[in-house]
């Protein structure tokens, strides 16, 4: 998982690039509101995109409508801003606003062709991955509104559902399953994201994907079940331990199942 190591740390300056002046929701979550910097337009664009990009920060959907059809979406600008990545920064101020026009252009801007998997900035993040992982799951839900896969595989290889595998992250994983997710879906090393919830020790997650069709017999690339990768991690678990009861529970629903 390309970035998850850093997002989780609330790195985003490290992923994006110290040069690229975007700010995420990750990175609003950790910071207070007041120390929010929105660029202006002129510093990433010009000629058509650079019109786009005034009607995308003035919140003139119309104008977006009319202008994204005619303009190239994909094509980076200064500092390798995209106008996805300029319409994401817009919105952060309204982010727990799910109705505010700036998540209406979002969506938009996907339904005209941006791609969320595009990488942008210095060190090639993308939108698609930050959204799945934003402490609201409002530009995720933009985002799957404006028609993106929710089987995405952000960083080529690995499902977009994979970056929601934290209990906090439920929200995120409900859009995308809600959105026809396939929560069966194989990363390269052939495992499901049941494996990184269980790694990661993220119960409520597991019982969401379990719920959900989630399939507790796969094997991965290498032959290891998971019910193998559940049995390590009841027995690494001390006596007394506030866990132990939630790992029992999921390991007797296994059992249950038939599944060995």
């Amino acid at each position: 998982m390309k970035y998850s190591k850093v997002i989780a740390a609330g790195a985003v300056v490290a992923v994006i690039g110290l040069s690229s002046p975007f700010w995420w929701p990750t990175q609003a979550q950790e910071t207070k509101m007041a120390d929010f910097k929105r660029y202006p337009p002129e510093d990433f664009f010009s000629g058509s995109q650079l019109e786009l990009a005034r009607a995308i920060r003035d919140g003139n959907l119309e104008q977006v409508k009319s202008l994204a059809t005619h303009t190239d979406l994909a094509a980076p600008g200064n500092k390798k801003a995209t106008l996805l990545s300029f319409a994401v920064q817009e919105a952060i101020p309204v982010k727990t606003d799910a109705t505010n026009v700036h998540f209406q252009i979002v969506s938009e801007l996907v339904r005209d062709g941006a791609k969320p998997e595009q990488p942008f900035g210095e060190n090639g993040a993308n939108v698609a991955y930050l959204a799945a992982r934003a402490d609201t799951p409002n530009l995720l839900k933009a985002l799957l509104a404006g028609g993106m896969n929710p089987d995405l595989r952000y960083d080529g290889d690995t499902p977009l559902l994979f970056a929601t595998c934290k209990d906090t992250l439920l929200p995120q994983m409900r859009a995308l399953v809600e959105h026809k997710a396939n929560v069966n879906l194989r990363d390269s090393m052939k495992e499901t994201a049941l494996y990184e919830a269980t790694r990661l020790r993220q119960w409520d997650v597991v019982d969401y994907l379990l719920a959900h069709g989630a399939d507790p017999s796969v094997k991965n690339d290498n032959g290891l079940a998971y019910s193998k990768v559940l049995g390590d991690e009841l027995q690494q678990t001390p006596k007394g331990s506030p866990q132990l009861s939630r790992i029992e529970a999921i390991h007797k629903r296994l059992v249950t199942a038939g599944v060995q």
